[in-house]
Order: structure tokens, then sequence, then C-alpha cells
């Protein structure tokens, strides 16, 4: 049904309706159809919907007779009092008319409040006048929607409603005043989406009150939300305005058993809110998507708030307890306290140890699933071998979930949430954003790898952070807060001692009644008074030094504002000091403090100080509390000789990390009350001594009492450690190195030679500045100290800081055991011969144990002596000479000479008393090798040189000036005298072979044998077994030079190759006269003999001289007679070719030759025969002789045959000179024979080779001898 419009501005509809008259005769009793006609006039006056709406519904109830004479007369009694005040109008007719109608539906509804409802609204009217329309119009409005809805209210629509759903009540008008009684109903509250329920209420309603009013005498309001199903309210002797959506029970009863044993009573809340909300979800069997209706997660009514503030609450969840107020809003739980008695929350693990207590202003409580504050002050204990230790916060987010039992602190963007963690263990504080612990577990996660994290010690000071707040203006806040602190300490402990007499009260002692311990907490103005520039010239003392301080006149002790004004006025000539006892100066200053030093001005100030750990704020009484590390601060600012206070400068710093395996800034260990911090980069343990970290994987292990154990490099002045277990202890401030890798050495930057065989290396003097003074860059010592063990002593513990004067010997280090140095780093040697030239496990340095090196900021370099042994991998004996450093080469090394007259066996695996050879002379070690300047003896040799690398397994000498090798026979094996200089010695001791080359640009040829007149250009190599050789040996006669795999093998006084080119030379003439690439050779100098064989087949002998080759493979020199006697292996024939041009290849076959090396001349025998041309030309006894220039001497008496194809032709007694393979001359005698007539002959002077088109063919001519008759 439609309602009635609201009130707003009723008033001035009122007075229209009246301008345009109003008609003031009363309703036609007596005639039905007239009063209807007057009804109707009314409410069709305007044309209104909601009267056609009314009249429809009046004519119905007429129509199906709902209308009885008691309505009729119920109307016209209450319309006659109305029209009397000019009430005849559609306002007031219309909703009476509807309520009337409502009665006339409901029977019952007539029958039990009719009358009563006309009585009571004539008593309304009674006393009213026209003024007061309104009320009664309002009153009218109000009939409607409670007799038609039950609405106690309701004023318009969309705004919210108040009903009751009983039509039991008695109505009752007592005292002017109309109330609705009602025992046991439900009140309901509600808008368009929001509701609340009083269920079981009891009290009365009155309507025309100002503020409709309900003034309930019981009620109970059920939970019936999830987490708080069980719970309820009993309500009583409360009142609820229905204007409002909410109320309050200061007298309310909890019944709540899942939670509490006994009722609560407390404080009961109430307000309309949403109850329930439409979701749409997806139907698991169809797939399609619905709506649904649910409660709310963030239900924040209705609300209960205890009385007591010690309410506990012992099964929130398995090991959480709670002791405070106790708030149930909504579904959630939340516990609450004040300044006096807080909230607290305990949390206990599987053992039954109490691990987490909690205080807050307020607790939000999810019964077996969370508790959390987002301002809560949390400890977190831990058993440790001293008793229990904490970590704590004094404003953090604290989360945490009962069924996975797990613990979540998070900081707040604001600057009191950023105040650091205190870790009792640690003894310092923990700048991280969040911790996060399974409080059964033994891991507690720090940080979330998002932002940096910082731990720093209880002791810690950062003189950045001192300048920070002295930039804030000329005055220190830390230094004045401590100061003014410590002298009101001074003054309340003297006055509680009686030490101050005739003292008076101060004012804001009189209020809050100081203790001594309450120097330490103080109003905000208190504090920041002291920042007035005008108060530099105050001295703020205790009670003492005021008494004695009076006695000088000179001093002004002040008390108020006009002792101030005396004193600015009389400073400084009558003057010279201001003092005031600290516990008068709130007093004095809330008189003279400056407007600029109120709280608003010093916040930003003091939460600077809250969240750099200096202050907390008390919110409840609003004080400021100055914390330890304020008066660490100012004791550690202060500059003095006297002061002895001691401060450290260790400070972790965690950065975040894109590892995907971190999810924290560091891990706390609670079984072993580690913590493992990752992403520190490097960090400081003394700046004043120089010393740094650099973990290894960026990783410390922070352990208890300020101690830690970290992997990596540690800086300590001019030396670094390298290595793991790394273990700093805090109290004594040492570290022991369990194991160290390296230990690196550095020096100041020396001065460079700048001529001479060192120009541009290391000098031993230290270099200096442009302007004179010694230079402070370092350089590397490139080889190091080697695992090892030892402690590093930092500084004495009570100067950490580094402000007194160190022990002279601080920082040192001192090494407990065995320490090893390896020389192949960055040796030149290693691009040569690969990377171990020096293999660790056999060359190596054993330093020996427990020694010191003091000052390591400016340690001795040039007197460092480090004491022990060289173990030189049997190259030398062992050397017991001590290490010092290389400028040079920037190493670790010494230098030294073998002793005696022998000097040491050298090279001794093999035969560790003898070794392979014997070397006397100078050596040292450095990382430019094993070097030394001497001589060896080996197998008869002797080598001289001034600059030799011994390598394990290799000798190598550069410019040996003299190398001499005796003619000796060793176990049967001979070896020739040999001499070099400026050579090259490249000695493989084991593989008993000594590789010796002539230097090529200073050397000259090795000289072999007693004379001296045999040398070799190339290299030897000296072994047991002999004397080899390889390049060009030569001497006046003759010329060998070695083919791969054709080493000479040298005898006492001879020479032999399986493969060599042989060179032997011609008498007087530059030319050689024998030339093979490759033979065998067996050259005896003793016999003065020489025999080669050819070792390939293919491959002829030059014999140059003579501009021939021949395929015979087997020679004998015989170099006293110079001759070379030529023949086969194999006694076969072989072929000679002329290779001079002219001679056309001439080409023949012979059996043996011998060679004059005196002459030239070439004797070729077992010669058959020789083609020339188309002739063969046949020597006699088969001999030709060959002269320089393949020229071939005559031939007598030799046969000639002609042409070679039919050889029809002879002749003989021939003289032949051949000129060429196609050219020959000759004269002999043609002989040819006729039938019977044998033997005749025909003398040829002239025969010669003609050429015929493509052939060579022999003519020639003779005359006949008639007289002897030849026939024809």
């Amino acid at each position: 049904m439609k309602q009635l419009t609201v009130l707003m501005g009723l008033l001035f509809l009122v007075g229209s309706l009246w301008a345009q008259g109003v008609n003031t005769d009363p309703f036609e009793p007596t005639d039905r159809d007239k009063l209807y006609k007057e009804i109707e006039d009314v409410l069709t006056q305007f044309k209104r919907d909601d009267c056609e709406q009314t009249l429809k519904r009046f004519k119905k109830a007429i129509k199906e007779r709902r209308v009885t004479e008691q309505h009729y007369e119920g109307f016209l009694k209450l319309t006659n009092q109305m029209v009397g005040l000019k009430m005849k109008r559609y306002n007031y007719i219309r909703p009476l008319l509807e309520t009337i109608v409502s009665f006339a539906e409901d029977d019952g509804l007539t029958q039990k409040y009719f009358d009563r409802w006309i009585e009571i609204s004539l008593k309304v009217l009674e006393g009213k006048e026209i003024r007061d329309n309104y009320l009664f119009e309002n009153y009218l409005k109000w009939s409607l929607g409670f007799w038609i809805e039950n609405n106690l209210y309701k004023v318009s629509r969309g705004s919210h409603t108040w009903k009751a759903d009983s039509r039991n009540f008695v109505i009752k008008f007592e005292n002017n005043e109309l109330g609705i009684q009602y025992k046991n109903t439900t009140l309901y509250c509600f808008n368009k989406d929001d509701s609340l329920t009083i269920e079981e209420a009891s009290g009365v309603y009155y309507p025309l009150r100002k503020d409709a009013v309900w003034e309930g005498e019981s009620g109970v309001v059920h939970w019936r939300q999830e987490g708080a199903e069980d719970a309820r309210c009993e309500i009583s002797d409360y009142d609820i305005l229905a204007k409002q959506t909410s109320y309050k029970v200061d007298s309310s009863t909890l019944i709540y058993p899942s939670v509490f044993k006994e009722p609560m009573v407390g404080i009961f809340e109430d307000r309309i809110s949403r109850r329930s909300e439409v979701y749409t979800y997806k139907d698991e069997e169809t797939g399609k998507k619905k709506e649904g209706i649910r409660q709310p997660a963030n239900l924040s009514y209705p609300r209960f708030y205890s009385s007591s503030k010690r309410v506990a609450i012992d099964d929130i969840g398995e090991g959480v307890d709670y002791r405070g107020g106790f708030k149930l809003e909504g579904n959630y739980v939340r516990g609450y306290g004040d300044k006096n008695n807080r909230s607290v929350i305990e949390i206990t693990n599987s053992k039954g140890d109490l691990v987490v207590r909690a205080f807050a202003e307020t607790f939000d409580i999810a019964k077996g699933q969370k508790v959390e504050s987002y301002s809560a002050e949390v400890s977190i204990y831990f058993e440790t071998e001293n008793g229990i230790d904490s970590i704590y916060h004094p404003n953090i987010s604290m989360r945490y979930d009962i069924k996975k039992k797990y613990l979540s602190l998070e900081r707040g963007k604001d600057k009191t949430s950023k105040v650091p963690f205190y870790n009792s263990l640690q003894d310092g504080e923990m700048r991280t954003n969040s911790i996060r612990w399974q409080i059964d577990s033994d891991e507690m996660e720090l940080g979330d790898n998002k932002e940096n994290m910082e731990v720093t010690s209880d002791e810690y000071f950062d003189d950045d952070v001192m300048h920070k707040y002295q930039l804030i203006g000329t005055i220190n806040p830390i230094i004045k807060f401590a100061l003014i602190s410590e002298a009101l300490g001074s003054s309340l402990e003297q006055r509680a001692n009686g030490e101050c007499p005739d003292d008076e009260l101060a004012n804001w002692d009189m209020e809050l009644s100081l203790q001594v311990d309450d120097s330490k907490r103080l109003p905000p103005e208190f504090l920041l008074g002291m920042l007035d520039k005008r108060m530099e010239k105050l001295h703020i003392m205790d009670c003492k030094t005021i008494q004695k301080a009076k006695m000088n006149p000179k001093f002004k002790i002040i008390r108020n504002y006009d002792d101030w004004n005396q004193f600015e006025k009389g400073f400084p000539s009558v003057f010279s000091q201001g003092m005031i006892d600290a516990y008068y100066y709130w007093d004095f200053i809330n008189d003279v403090r400056s407007p600029s030093h109120n709280r608003d001005n010093g916040s930003t100030l003091i939460q600077e100080m809250i969240a750099d750990g200096f202050i907390t704020y008390d919110p409840e009484e609003d004080l400021i509390v100055l914390r330890k590390k304020l008066f660490h601060y100012k004791e550690s600012a202060r500059r003095s000789d006297f002061n002895v206070h001691n401060y450290d400068q260790i400070k972790i710093k965690s950065v975040p990390s894109k590892a995907k395996k971190r999810s924290s800034n560091a891990t706390f260990n609670l079984k072993d009350q580690s913590m493992e911090t990752m992403g520190v980069i490097a960090f400081t343990l003394s700046d004043s001594q120089q010393v740094y970290v650099s973990p290894l994987e960026q990783k410390v292990e922070m352990l208890a009492n300020k101690d830690m154990l970290f992997n990596g490099v540690m800086e300590a002045g001019l030396l670094k450690f390298t290595g793991q277990n790394f273990r700093f202890f805090y109290e004594s401030y040492e570290v022991a190195m369990d194991s160290i890798d390296f230990i690196d050495f550095y020096v100041y930057e020396r001065e460079k030679y700048s001529s001479g065989p060192y120009a541009g290396f290391n000098s031993d003097a230290r270099a200096t500045t442009d302007e004179g003074q010694p230079s402070k860059k370092t350089l590397l010592i490139n080889n190091q100290l080697r695992n090892t063990k030892g402690v590093l002593s930092i500084d004495a513990p009570s100067n950490k800081s580094g402000k007194q004067e160190s022990p002279p010997d601080m920082p040192s280090v001192f090494v407990s055991d065995t320490a090893y140095v390896y020389f192949e780093r960055e040796s030149r040697l290693n691009e040569i011969y690969g990377e171990q030239v020096y293999p660790q496990e056999d060359f190596y340095y054993q330093v020996y144990p427990n020694f010191e090196i003091h000052t390591l900021k400016d340690y001795d370099s040039d007197n460092l002596r480090l004491r022990g042994c060289l173990t030189p991998a049997d190259i030398f004996p062992k050397i017991y000479e001590p290490l010092k450093i290389m400028y040079l080469d920037l190493s670790l090394g010494f230098e030294s000479e073998t002793p005696g007259e022998e000097g040491y066996p050298i090279y001794l695996r093999e035969d560790p008393g003898k070794g392979k050879g014997q070397f006397k002379g100078a050596f040292g070690i450095s990382n430019q090798g094993f070097l030394a300047n001497g001589t060896l003896d080996y197998l008869g040799a002797t080598i001289s040189s001034e600059y030799i690398e011994l390598l394990p397994e290799r000798f190598v000498a550069d410019s040996v000036k003299d190398f001499a090798l005796e003619e000796e026979v060793i176990d049967g094996v001979e070896f020739p005298k040999v001499d070099g200089q400026s050579v090259f010695i490249d000695w493989a001791p084991y593989s008993d072979s000594m590789y010796i080359e002539s230097d090529m640009e200073e050397g000259v040829p090795f000289q072999f044998f007693e004379s001296g007149e045999y040398v070799l250009d190339g290299s030897l190599n000296l072994t047991p077994n002999g004397l080899l050789g390889r390049g060009i040996f030569e001497w006046d006669e003759a010329t060998l030079k070695s083919n791969p795999g054709g080493d000479f093998q040298f005898g006492r006084n001879s020479v032999t190759s399986p493969s060599t080119a042989v060179s032997i030379k011609q008498q007087g003439e530059v030319a050689f006269a024998f030339d093979n690439n490759n033979v065998e050779a067996v050259v005896d100098f003793d016999k003065r003999t020489g025999d080669f064989i050819a070792r390939e087949k293919d491959l002829s002998t030059d014999l140059p001289y003579n501009s021939y080759k021949t395929s015979l493979d087997r020679f004998h020199w015989d170099m006293d007679k110079r001759n070379i006697h030529i023949d086969a292996t194999e006694g076969k024939a072989g072929f000679f070719l002329a290779t001079e041009e002219s001679q056309d290849s001439l080409y023949f076959m012979g059996v043996s030759a011998d060679y004059d090396l005196n002459t030239g001349l070439l004797q070729v025998d077992g010669v058959e025969y020789i083609r020339v041309a188309d002739a063969f030309i046949y020597p006699i006894n088969e001999h030709i002789e060959i002269e320089g220039h393949a020229h071939m001497r005559t031939l007598d008496s030799s046969r000639i045959v002609a042409d070679t194809f039919n050889q029809n032709h002879q002749i003989l007694d021939a003289t032949i000179n051949i000129i060429s393979k196609r050219e020959y001359t000759a004269d002999g005698f043609l002989e040819f024979n006729v039938d019977n007539f044998k033997d005749q002959k025909i003398k040829f002077d002239n025969i010669r080779v003609k050429q015929n088109e493509a052939q060579f063919i022999t003519f020639g001519s003779g005359a006949l001898d008639c007289a002897r008759k030849p026939s024809l």
C-alpha cells in the first residue's frame, strides 16, 4: 500500500491550503451518499494519484460491506474534531480514511483496537490549536504505517524502518503521551540493504516523542554469524531513538558458551548492517551460473565490549590464551585494553613453551582461525644456553594463523612502526619489514627479500645519523634530550634521598607524582623546549649542583620567567652562566618556550627519532620514552680524550636478490640460535683498523652475543684473508679463522727502475706522490699463504670505536698452523709450459706455524720474514731459507746460494743422494719462477749461465755463455769434445735428454773434437746413450745436414746418422763434387773414411762438379786419398744422367765409379754401351771418364753400332767424342762383309749425326783403299 508523503515543508503546504479556502462544515452524519460525496470531493480536489487510490479502496470496502457503523461513527467522531481545527483537507482525510479501511478489512483488528484507537486519537487532538495541526498530521501518518505494516517508525521511502512483528500490545495514553507496550516481541530495523533484530523484546514505544523513543526493558540479540553462531546478548534498561539506526546498551550480558563458561557483563552496541549478500556461483552439476545468498565476510555488528579488562579466553585455539578486555564485533572477536590494563595474547608451542607474548589496544580474534592486531607490542621468546632470549618490537602489525601455527609480523608505513626489532640474543637491532615463523619449527624467516634489512648491535654508532640530527638545527636533539633526562634523573634521585633541603614541589610533579625512572618518560613539550636556541645559554643541572652554584654570585639560578629576564639582561657582564634545576625546567619552559618548538612543529622530529629507534611514544599517557640507544649515541658522539665510552661500527645490511630460492633476507635458527643473513655484500668490523668483510655467497651467520660466522674475504689493513669458518668474537674483538684458503699481502707502491736489465720493474724503494709524500696506493703480492689457520686481533676490546689510541701492534694476526706458498700464479712460464709449471703437490714452501704479523695497516714489508722450508719437487734438496717480499715481481720468495764447493745435487727423484747432475751457484724463488745463476755439471758437460729456470722436470737456460763437453767414455758410451757459446739449454733430466741449441742471434756453431775444425750449426741432445745432434755438421771437406729422424750420433771422434744429406767438396772448387739428400752416414775421423748408403731407391746422388747424377747407392770416401768409390749395395748397375743442359739428358748405365776429388775426374766402369742418336757406342773396356761440366773424355778404340733398330753398321776402332744425347763425332773403320769376302773395312774420317725431320741419323764418309782391292 502506498505510504503518505514525508513532512518536509508541511507547514508551508498547510498555509497554502488555507489560502485557497478550506471547507469547515462537518461531514453529514445521516446521509451516507452525501458523506461519500463529501469525502470524494476532498480527495479529488487536487487530482492526486494517492488520493484516487485511497478513494478506490474505500469504495471497494463499502461495496464489500466491510465498512460498519462502528467505522462510520469513529470516522465522524474524529473528523468532527478535525474539521473544527480546519483539517478537512486531503492530507488529513486520506491517511485517516486509509487507516479506517485497514481496520475495516481486518475484523479482529477492529474488534481489538479500533475503538481504543479512536479514543486515543481524540485525546491526541484535545487541547490542540490550529498551529499544531502538523503534529496531528504526523500522528495520522504514523498510525497508517503502524496499523497497516506494524511499522513503529518510517518517515519516507528509502529511509530506515523500525517495526515489531507482533499484534499483541497495549496502547497507553498517560500523561498526555501515547505509548505502545510490547511483551516478548521481535523488533526490526532495516533499510533497503541492511538490518538489525532484537528478539524477546519488551518495552514501550513512544511514537510522538521528538525522537520517537523505544524504552526497552529487556531483549535478546543473537549473532548467528559464522564464527560466533552460539553468541547472544541479553540487554536491559535501554533506549532506542527510532530516528537512528543504532543503539547502545550499557547494561548487557553476553552468553557465549563456546568461548566463555560464564556470562559476561559489558556494553552492547548494534546498528543496521548488511547481514546477507547476493553472490554468483557456478553450479557443479549444470555448469551454469546461479545466484545465492551468503553472510558477508566482514560483519562488524552487533558488538559487545566487556566491562572487565581481565577477561581470560583460554580456548581461542590450540596454544593461544588471551587476557584483557573482550570485544565481539560482528563475527570478529577482539581483545582490547587501556593503558592500565593492556590486553595480551600468549602463544605456546607444541611443547607447552611460551613463545609469543603480544600486548595491544585491540586484537582481532577468530576462534580456531586467527589472532591479529594492526598495532601490537610483541615479544618472541626462545630458549638459549643463557636462559630465555627474545625478539621485541613495540609497535608491529601481527597475525597468527591458529590452524597453521604461523606467526606473521609486518612493519607498517608509519614511522612509529618502523622502529627496528630488538634481538636480545645478538644484543642488537634488526631493521626488517617482517618476521614469519611456524612456531613449532626451528626456523624463523626475517624480511621478504623485497626491501633492505639491517642488523646492528646495541653498541653500534653511526656518525652519519648523528650528523643528520645535527643538521636539523644548531642544537642536536639527541644530546639535548639525553642531558636533560640525566639531569632530571639525578635531581629526582637526590630529592628521593632527601638531599635537596627546603625544596618545593614543581607544578608538574604535583600532577604526575614523579619517580626517579620518570626521567626517561617525558612530555613532548618538555623535550622540544630544549631545542629553543635561547636554551644554549642555560646549564641544566641536578639539585646538588645547583646548591653549590648558588654560592657563586656570577651564576644566575633560574626558576621562572622573571629570573630569565634578569639573566638575559645581565649576561654576560653580570652573570657568566645561567643555571636551572632540571626538576623545575618544565615549569620554566612553559613560560618561555617558543611557539616554533611546540608539539605540532616538532612532530616531524619526533617521528624521525621514533623511526631511528631513539625514542618511543606512549599515546595513552602522552609521553615520550627515551630509549637506551639515545644515551648510547650521546656518549658515543663525545669527542674527549677522557671519554672512554665504547661503540662499534658493525652493520649487517641485506639487500634484495632476484634469486628464486630466496624468499627472505635472513633465517633465524632457534635450535642453534644462529641467524643466517643473505644478500650481505660487505660489512665493516672496524673502520679505524680497516677491517672489512665481503662474505662468500653474500651470507653471514649471526650468533649469540653479537658473534658472527662467515666465509669469504676479510681485509685487514694490508692483508686479505680468504677462507671458510671465520668466527668473529665480539667480546674479545677477534676473528678466529679455522680454515684460511689464502692470505694475500699488499705493499705500498714502489718506485720503478728507470734503466738497466730491470727497467720498468719495481725497486725496493717506496714510491712518492707529486708532493713528495709516501704513496698510499697499494700493490698486490701475487702469491699467498694458503691452507692454514689463525686469529685476527682487530683492536683492544675496550676500543671497538677506535677513538682511543690502539695498542701499537693492532691489528695483528697470529697464524697457528702450517701455511703453504705456491709459485705457479702469473708466472711467465705458464704461458709456455701450461698452468701447472710448479705442481702444488711437489713444489711448495711450507711456512712454520705460530708466527705473528703486527700492525697490519702498515706492517714492515721490507723486513717481513716467514720461516720455513722449500720443497722444490726434488730439483734440489729441501731449502731452509725464510720467505720475504720480492718487490721486483711482487711475490713471496727468497734468494740464496748453494752451500760449499760442490753445490747441490740436482734432480733427485731417481737418486736422492746423487741426482742427475750437480749445480753450484745462486738461486731464488719467486713468481717469476725457480731461477738460478751458476754452473751445471752433467755427463761430462759443464753449463754456465746467468739465467736458469729450474722446473720440476726441466732445466732451461737462456744465453748460456759457456758449454763444454769433454771427450770421454762413460759406461762404454763415447762422448766427443764439444765447445759452445751463447747457447740455449733445455734439459729434461728424467728423460735423460739435454737439448742444446745455438742462439740464433748471438750464438756461434758448436766446435767438435780436439781440433775444433768441425762445427755444428744446430742443436745437440746430450743423453747417457751418447751425444745426438741436429742441424748442419760441417768441416773443410764436407757438409752433413740431418734429416727428420736422422739425428747425428757423435762418437769420440766420429759421427753417424740414419738419415742425412751429404755434400762433399771439390778440391779448389766452389762447387760440390758429391751431393745426396738422404743417406745413411758413418764418418770415422780416426780412419778418415766416410761411408754412405742412399736411403731411397728413387733418389739419385748428385755429382755437381761433373753435372751428373747417379742411382748407385753406396759410397766410400777415403778422405786422405781424396777419392770416392761408388757402387751399388746389390752389385747391380745404376744409371748415370748428365744434368748439363747441353747434354740433352745423356744417359747410360754403369756398375761402379771412382771420383777423384783432387781433379774432379769421374771414372765409370761397367758401362756396356751409351746410346747417342741412332747409335750404340760401346766404350773399350766398358770404361769412361767424365770431367767437369759433364765433359766426357774421348773414347778410343771403341765401337759404334748403327742404327739401333737394325744394327746393320758397325764401326770399329773408333775414336769417339760424345757431345750429347743426340750428337757425337767419330772416325773409325766401317766393317762390311760380302759373300766370301770377310772383315772388309772402310776408313770413315767424318762420322757425325744428321737430323732428318724427327730423326737423328748417323752418317759418315770415307775413301776406299783400292790397293787393298775391296770387294763390293
